[in-house]
């Protein structure tokens, strides 16, 4: 970039009355100074320290306070960039599930979802979810069992993991643009629609994707990660699900029409399937660092096996 070695040259050999008495210098400064890359600021901080150390001895003690100032103004911003880096994005909003038959006084299910690096935590009620991408981990916990734990591997297997990957990753279907954009939970968004049949299921979603949403990032790399070890087939790529975070997912799912084999084939007539619509609404998104203790198994709970009744088999369990 043409303007970092500019920007060296300047804080390097720049009369220090001219930093004391031009302020228009410095103003421009800081615009160049904005435009700079992470990569560029860690270079110049990097190279203002340098000079320091380098010019320190032979410098009168009022050059030695400005390079003092430089090096105190460098290590202000490359510790800015750290913490920036470091911080992860917690997701705040509603679930509401219908169905085409009825589903009379249905409330929303609000959750909370916190994401860093290869970590998330989702909580759902009293459903508790922690998954470590790094160690292939799953840890699932009841508020109202105060007392035990039981893990599972990742991806997470049989029914259980079908719904725990729904949560964590949008529908894998192929999406695209609609050209039209929409504000959500403060944030713009663009909208897509898409269509796919998974797990033998026909597909159709309204979404609303956000690159500006705090976190929109990490969030954005999250699921690439989960997707590429999840390795379910389906519809889509990696590469053709949207980037950033849904502020909005509106999914219609549509199984098989199914016939009855009681009924002779001449009076068989298609049972019209269920229609399912899930529709995911963000309330807020934030951009904070997390602390590591959301990401661990509070102190003093007993790891058991898995309840019976979700189809899980012991020996994919012991596997982990």
């Amino acid at each position: 970039m043409w303007l970092r070695p500019l920007g060296r040259l300047r804080i390097r050999q720049m009369p220090l009355a001219g930093f004391e008495q031009d302020s228009t210098w410095f103003k421009r400064s800081l615009v160049a100074l904005s435009l700079f890359t992470r990569q560029e600021w860690l270079e110049l901080g990097a190279s203002v320290i340098h000079a320091g150390t380098r010019d320190s001895v032979e410098c009168s003690a009022k050059k030695k306070s400005l390079r003092l100032g430089a090096i105190a103004f460098a290590s202000i911003i490359v510790v800015g960039w750290a913490v920036a880096a470091g911080a992860g994005v917690v997701i705040k909003g509603q679930d509401e599930v219908t169905r085409s038959t009825a589903s009379p006084g249905v409330k929303p299910m609000p959750y909370t979802e916190m994401i860093e690096g290869k970590q998330a935590k989702i909580v759902i009620g009293s459903l508790q979810l922690i998954i470590d991408l790094a160690t292939d981990k799953v840890v699932v916990l009841n508020a109202r069992r105060t007392t035990t734990y039981y893990e599972l591997p990742f991806p997470p297997p049989s029914t259980i993991g079908e719904l725990i990957l729904r949560r964590i990753l949008p529908p894998m279907v192929k999406y695209k643009k609609t050209g039209k954009h929409l504000t959500l939970a403060g944030h713009r968004c663009d909208q897509f629609a898409g269509m796919g049949e998974i797990s033998g299921a026909a597909y159709s979603v309204e979404a609303c994707y956000s690159t500006d949403a705090p976190g929109a990032q990490d969030y954005t790399a999250f699921v690439k990660s989960a997707m590429a070890k999840a390795g379910n087939a389906s519809a889509a790529t990696s590469d053709q699900v949207p980037q950033g975070i849904p502020l909005e997912l509106d999914v219609t799912i549509t199984p098989k029409a199914s016939q009855s084999p009681a009924v002779s084939q001449q009076q068989a007539t298609p049972e019209k399937p269920v229609e399912v619509r899930v529709k995911t609404v963000v309330t807020s998104v934030a951009s904070r660092s997390i602390e590591a203790a959301e990401f661990q198994t509070p102190a003093g709970l007993k790891l058991v096996q898995p309840p019976k009744g979700l189809g899980i088999r012991p020996h994919t369990v012991n596997r982990m």
